[in-house]
């Protein structure tokens, strides 16, 4: 993980001049106690506060998306946008199913 962030941060020094910068963190499983999920909760860590470091050096414009938080409300608010199923996942042309395959949403088609 340290060479794959640190090769993203060259990516975001570099590209440190006028413009939107946008930090998308990632979704940590519910109630997970992987190696995999620390991990995932030090980079959103790590991301969180370059992004932070960004806005305090002067970089304009840096939006932190919070895709936890967006995959909580679409969750809660699963029927109302057109789902009927979100716990099971479907590797089918059916719509219903939030999870496309074990760890994607809404990818019908994709493999």
């Amino acid at each position: 993980m340290t060479d794959a962030f640190q090769c993203s941060q060259d990516r975001i020094q570099k590209a440190i001049n006028p413009g939107t910068h946008l930090f998308i963190n990632v979704p940590v499983r519910p109630g997970g106690t992987t190696l995999r999920d620390d991990l995932t909760l030090q980079y959103n860590n790590a991301l969180a506060t370059r992004a932070n470091s960004l806005k305090l050096r002067g970089a304009t414009n840096v939006v932190q998306f919070d895709s936890v938080a967006w995959f909580k409300w679409a969750l809660e608010n699963a029927e109302s946008l057109g789902f009927t199923n979100t716990t099971g996942y479907c590797k089918c042309d059916d719509p219903g199913y939030f999870w496309y395959g074990k760890s994607r949403v809404g990818m019908h088609g994709a493999d």
